[in-house]
């Protein structure tokens, strides 16, 4: 058993302190009402816990009876959570074929995050032929050992000895 820290267990406790445990076991037609609450939601998604589906149960009969919302502890589940589920509830935006006056600056700055993704190099190392696995320069396909931090020839010089030297530009060999 790993030792934790004594203000994490502190703060574990009071977290557990302020959520109300229930131990609910559901007669037949209380769960065919929960599974008739979870059919139209997606299988796997937050809202689909026992926990949500029963928060929204609670709230829709809190409204009917007609209590205060206020006085109430907004529930931890479903559409109050954030951090690692948010992404399940990720919008999905429709402009109508016009972008708003964000969006470019937005998807641009997306491009660029992309482009200074690293991939594996893949060139051939050498010795025994294999693809080499190390990490390529960022927004380069090699890797510095291999003209990842090359920056090609700069002068005039070097620029037409590099064109000189591609194989569409040599002159024909004689076969034969």
């Amino acid at each position: 058993m790993s030792e934790r820290h004594p203000t994490a267990n502190a703060c574990q406790r009071a977290r557990r302190a302020r959520n109300a445990r229930i131990d609910y076991y559901p007669s037949r037609e209380a769960m065919a009402a929960l599974e008739a609450k979870r059919a139209p939601l997606r299988p796997g998604t937050v809202a689909a816990t026992n926990s949500a589906v029963l928060d929204s149960i609670v709230t829709e009969w809190a409204e009917l009876a007609g209590i205060n919302k206020g006085e109430l502890i907004n529930p931890m589940t479903a559409a109050h959570t954030a951090g690692i589920n948010a992404h399940i509830r990720a919008p999905v935006y429709d402009f109508g074929g016009e972008l708003p006056p964000w969006a470019e600056s937005w998807l641009a700055a997306g491009r660029a995050r992309q482009a200074a993704q690293r991939v594996p190099c893949g060139a051939s190392k050498h010795r025994d032929g294999k693809p080499c696995r190390a990490m390529s320069e960022p927004g380069k396909r090699r890797c510095k050992w291999h003209g990842g931090c090359s920056t090609g020839p700069r002068t005039e010089e070097g620029k037409a000895k590099a064109l000189a030297n591609l194989k569409q530009n040599r002159p024909a060999e004689n076969s034969g």
